[in-house]
């Protein structure tokens, strides 16, 4: 049994059943949008199970974005969980918009970006508890924190995505293997990239329901739905 055009990258059924896939974002075009928003002033947990296929940048440039929801520069802000490399940044990158177009931000306290440009799968894991401390997780440890925020905001009707950064012209080439977010201790949505391969809908395994849809650039879905 054959997947017509997609059987040219993926094979049979048989040989498709004993693959893992991973979502592959390596164009800036790539992206998957988000039916579903953290509404703003929730407690929320972004978990992602991800590996850079190019290096993070080490002089700081090229964020990544895992999770993004908003408007940059925007009062009405954003909730941004990337990879971004270099000795300021540190590898990881998490902002919460502070209502007046800036941000608070966590980092991690020491400098991660060759650990993550080690062509391995790592788990990513940004928190904010609601009120006023962000924290970042690197392979289930925690990394770095921000307390003492100012005014956390972040819009819940502009982007919603996981994606490059298409807007900049940032972002380097990723392999997502799961992707899970949590509001108020309950899960939102979660992506395991098993499921509706060579589509371009990206299914929550959650059970709610709330879908991606992907958009891919010149590669087309043949090149994002790739093997772990």
């Amino acid at each position: 049994m054959n997947f017509g055009s997609f059987g040219a990258s993926f094979g049979s059924f048989s040989s498709i059943g004993r693959k893992r896939f991973a979502g592959v974002f390596d164009g800036l075009a790539d992206h998957v949008d988000l039916t579903s928003v953290v509404t703003n002033g929730s407690a929320f947990e972004v978990e992602v199970v991800a590996k850079v296929i190019a290096d993070l940048p080490t002089n700081g440039s090229d964020p990544t974005n895992l999770f993004f929801q908003g408007t940059y520069g925007s009062s009405s802000g954003v909730i941004q969980c990337a990879l971004r490399g270099g000795s300021f940044y540190k590898g990881i990158l998490f902002r919460i918009g502070n209502g007046a177009g800036g941000y608070n931000e966590a980092k991690p306290d020491s400098d991660l970006t060759s650990t993550i440009n080690d062509n391995l799968y790592h788990t990513y894991k940004y928190t904010f508890d609601g009120s006023d401390t962000m924290k970042v997780f690197f392979d289930g440890s925690e990394v770095g924190s921000k307390t003492s925020l100012t005014n956390p905001t972040f819009s819940s009707t502009s982007a919603k995505a996981i994606m490059n950064d298409v807007a900049n012209n940032f972002g380097v080439s990723t392999k997502i293997r799961s992707h899970k977010v949590t509001v108020g201790g309950s899960v939102l949505n979660e992506f395991n990239f098993q499921a509706n391969f060579g589509t371009t809908t990206l299914v929550d395994t959650s059970g709610n329901g709330n879908n991606g849809t992907i958009t891919t650039g010149s590669g087309g879905l043949a090149t994002f739905w790739g093997t772990v």
